[in-house]
């Protein structure tokens, strides 16, 4: 969605690349068919995450996402295309204002504000109370299945059990599936959780009813799994060659 990221969030070695600019409709669209060209594989699904808030690139993203799904683009429903935000509240209003027919997925990670704050600078600007209560009030104006949130479990941070019992209250309350991402780095003095405690915090979730997956991340050995875009060399030239990259100069 973006060189670099304008984000900040502490978890993730990706925000530590300096933002470098938006990327056009058409530099988004090039990774999506270079890859299926690169695999000589058709693609089915579609997310715009990664490097980037996508609601901070909100009118490149929408145009980008309505050509993958036109009929003479790549033909991709709808229902498998997926934005995903850190919860920036403008743009999650467009979305739903405009009736958009993509999946809406908000990056949550904390459902106590003094701990999304610790690791999410976007809770300064946009709440997440403020977002899941807007939400709340627009929830019959989105579709079945429609909304998710993203959940990094951060060892001795987010995963203890009263933020089971509060996220899964959420989930409820928004009809919302929750996939869980183990955290992929050793980042800011922030770990992994072991496999005992993922499974125990899932559980917790399935338990109260909720639709939670633990989501596999691959590329971790090759530093291109969740929060590990970062690259080797100085941020400012692993921005410049995503931007680069992007725009098919490379």
């Amino acid at each position: 969605m973006q060189s670099g990221c304008s984000l900040d969030c502490s978890f993730c070695a990706t925000g530590k690349i300096a933002f470098k600019g938006n990327l056009t409709a058409g530099q988004i669209l090039s990774q999506v068919y270079g890859m299926q060209q690169l695999y000589d594989r058709r693609i089915s699904n579609v997310v715009f995450m990664g490097m980037g808030e996508p609601f901070y690139n909100y009118d490149n993203a929408i145009r980008a996402a309505s050509l993958i799904a036109d009929q003479h683009g790549m033909n991709i429903s709808r229902r498998r295309i997926t934005l995903s935000t850190s919860g920036v509240l403008p743009g999650i209003k467009r979305f739903i204002e405009e009736k958009q027919p993509y999946r809406l997925a908000l990056s949550l990670h904390a459902v106590f504000a003094e701990k999304r704050r610790q690791i999410m600078d976007i809770e300064e600007k946009f709440s997440f109370e403020a977002v899941l209560e807007y939400l709340l009030q627009k929830r019959n104006d989105l579709q079945q299945g429609q909304l998710m949130f993203e959940y990094i479990m951060i060892d001795g941070i987010n995963i203890f059990p009263d933020d089971a019992k509060e996220l899964a209250r959420w989930a409820k309350l928004l009809k919302a599936k929750v996939n869980l991402i183990p955290m992929n780095t050793s980042f800011n003095g922030m770990h992994r959780p072991s496999d005992e405690k993922i499974i125990e915090f899932w559980q917790a979730l399935v338990s109260r009813g909720i639709v939670a997956v633990n989501r596999k991340s691959p590329a971790k050995d090759i530093d291109g799994a969740c929060g590990m875009l970062a690259g080797r060399s100085t941020p400012g030239a692993a921005a410049d060659a995503g931007l680069k990259a992007a725009a098919g100069q490379v």
